[in-house]
């Protein structure tokens, strides 16, 4: 095995191991364990890397930033002390930054819709109230006039009876013949 450096950057400089021959992944049971137990991390940092160059090479557009498990799945592997390329590391945390602001303005329209039903449903139960009011007043109003109207009636009617009643009696007291 050598230990050369990455050339293609040369800010970064970055050592890795070249095998020199395959028979050492094979022979060698250590360093076969670790690359079997590492598959999943090589798999997913060369997913990430094709990621992060997409998205560096359009301009550091949100639609290619990760998001859901796969973004927790980056934070765990940023958390862990694994060595990321500094692309990886900028995307997962621009990718963390565009989670966070999409949950903040999820909870601000939220808050807003909530706000707005609140609003709603107030001012409807106080039209609600308002509208119950008046019907109240109306209600009262009607039963006055209606009760005003029966007292009058009443009264015309006992007028009407009085003089039917004088009128009855006025003829009775002329057709009546006296006593001796």
């Amino acid at each position: 095995m050598n230990i050369t450096y990455d050339d293609s950057d040369q800010d970064k400089k970055r050592p890795y191991v070249e095998v020199v021959h395959d028979i050492l992944l094979t022979t060698w049971k250590t360093l076969r364990t670790e690359l079997d137990r590492n598959i999943p991390f090589f798999i997913w940092n060369k997913e990430t890397k094709n990621n992060a160059k997409a998205w560096l090479e359009n301009g550091k557009d949100e639609k290619y930033l990760l998001s859901g498990g796969s973004l927790t799945k980056a934070e765990d592997y940023l958390n862990s002390a694994r060595i990321l390329d500094a692309d990886i590391v900028e995307f997962i945390n621009a990718s963390h930054e565009a989670d966070i602001n999409e949950k903040e303005a999820k909870e601000k329209r939220r808050r807003f819709y909530r706000g707005g039903a609140y609003l709603f449903f107030g001012s409807l139960a106080i039209c609600g109230i308002i509208i119950g009011l008046l019907g109240f007043e109306r209600y009262k109003n009607a039963e006055s006039i209606l009760h005003e109207s029966n007292e009058k009636l009443i009264a015309k009617a006992r007028y009407w009876l009085f003089q039917a009643r004088e009128e009855a009696n006025n003829n009775n007291a002329t057709t009546a013949m006296p006593l001796t």
